[in-house]
């Protein structure tokens, strides 16, 4: 059984220790899975075949978090800092 961080909505956003938020688009992902390599305690791919987010998030660190969303292919993952200024993907 997966641990999701929201049981409703596993791409809802997160909130880190550190403040920043981690959310995926969804309908953008293919599951592709390169996320879950660099950041297996945030990322797994659920039961359609979508990234979702883990409650063991905090295991990750945030520089493997942000690896793991520069590696989606599609940049369905989108990383905002405290303040809500978008980390990841730079606009």
């Amino acid at each position: 059984m997966n641990n999701w961080k929201n049981a409703d909505n596993k791409y809802a956003p997160i909130t880190l220790a550190n403040g920043w938020t981690v959310e995926i688009d969804a309908p953008a992902c293919i599951g592709a899975g390169p996320c879950t390599a660099f950041a297996p305690n945030t990322f797994q791919i659920d039961e359609h075949g979508k990234a979702g987010l883990l409650d063991s998030a905090e295991l990750d660190t945030v520089e493997a978090i942000m690896e793991a969303a520069q590696s989606c292919p599609l940049m369905a993952i989108t990383i905002k800092d405290a303040a809500g200024k978008v980390l990841y993907p730079e606009m």
